[in-house]
């Protein structure tokens, strides 16, 4: 993903006849560096506070090349123009007391041309708790707004993330010439709920990189997906997830999985924690849902219509899609709701969609909380 920006830097060394030869060394300033924690090479000395010296670039072997890795840091609001990556930094924690007041601040994301995704890596991200009901306040949350996600990015409305979001990602369709926001507004508690581990407090930490993805690069994430993972294991968790809190009202979001692997041919789930949302006579989660063009019977269709749907104001439910080689979808679709994942949790194809939807309400009176999902997957290996 890095950009060549072309500079010259003019250097003098001696020849063998005691001479001097004059040697022009073309100095890729805006390289990426930095490994997983990126910055971008920079002339030695034009990297300043708040942004971070990593390293030299020596390691990219440019003979004569004087540059810095720069870690470019955006700390209390300011402007990040790409197309090289850049974080939004909270002051460290225990360096703002309540003395010190609230924090407000507003990051402005300018997307340069030929730029068709933005990503954000939460790389630390420790916000107060949401509310009883899984909603962030907006007095303590960080909200991202996009032209191409008006309608909500995380689902209908919601734009704002809040409590521990650690190591979460997601992409974002961007244009050419618009403007992305990250509204920050942390006002603290007056009164934590009851499920908080924190206290009244205006403490909070988060590190956000954001990075430019060229239009079709092969780091772009496809079409629809909120978040996108191409190992062949990993962890997939609800947002806003800690264990206490319950999940948010109206998420709908895909979660794309698509392995790099040429032997992929199915996908396991094994769920660390796993609490969606149900109606009270579905909440026994060991009922996996299938859902088909035509029912197989009237139980399992009635089932499907009324324990795991969108339809369904008081549920919610991940499902899974698979996909073959050639792209087809399959025509059998999983769901999961209820206190637990099924124990049949594998599913066959060489690429997976997994939806997550929760409804605009649910009930009270069951003997669960919906806290949302830790769900860690391995992509299963065999022959074709």
């Amino acid at each position: 993903m890095g950009f060549l920006v072309a500079c010259f830097v003019n250097g003098i060394v001696s020849d063998l006849t005691g001479g001097t030869v004059q040697v022009v060394t073309q100095i890729p300033i805006g390289s990426l560096c930095g490994g997983s924690d990126p910055g971008t090479c920079q002339v030695r000395g034009n990297c300043s506070s708040p942004n971070v010296v990593l390293d030299n670039c020596r390691e990219l072997n440019y003979n004569g090349a004087d540059l810095d890795c720069c870690q470019n840091n955006i700390i209390g609001g300011g402007t990040i123009r790409g197309p090289g990556p850049s974080f939004i930094v909270s002051a460290p924690r225990g360096t703002r007391s309540p003395n010190m007041g609230p924090v407000r601040e507003t990051i402005n994301i300018f997307v340069s041309p030929n730029i068709g995704q933005l990503k954000f890596t939460l790389k630390t991200f420790d916000l107060p708790n949401p509310s009883v009901t899984g909603e962030c306040d907006y007095k303590n949350s960080i909200m991202f707004s996009a032209n191409q996600m008006q309608r909500g990015i995380f689902g209908p409305g919601v734009n704002s993330l809040c409590g521990e979001n650690t190591g979460q990602h997601f992409y974002l369709p961007v244009t050419s010439g618009e403007t992305v926001q990250v509204l920050v507004n942390i006002q603290g508690y007056g009164n934590a709920p009851p499920q908080s581990r924190k206290f009244a407090s205006y403490e909070s930490e988060y590190r956000i990189l954001v990075e430019f993805i060229p239009i079709n690069h092969m780091l772009a994430a496809p079409d629809g997906c909120l978040q996108y993972f191409t190992e062949g294991h990993g962890r997939i968790t609800s947002f806003n997830f800690d264990g206490h809190s319950n999940l948010p009202w109206n998420q709908d979001y895909l979660i794309c999985i698509r392995p790099k692997t040429e032997m992929a041919i199915g996908l396991t789930f094994r769920a660390e924690t796993f609490a969606m949302p149900t109606n009270e006579s579905c909440v026994n989660g060991e009922n996996i849902i299938f859902q088909t063009a035509v029912p197989l019977n009237n139980q399992v269709f009635l089932q499907g219509r009324v324990c795991c749907s969108e339809n369904n104001a008081n549920s919610g439910y991940v499902s899974y899609t698979g996909y073959q080689k050639d792209g087809n979808s399959q025509s059998l679709r999983r769901y999961w709701c209820g206190d637990k994942l099924g124990p049949e949790n594998g599913m066959s194809g060489s690429g997976y969609d997994v939806r997550v939807v929760s409804g605009q309400n649910w009930s009270t009176t069951l003997n669960y909380e919906p806290v949302g999902f830790k769900i860690d997957y391995k992509v299963d290996i065999g022959v074709f």
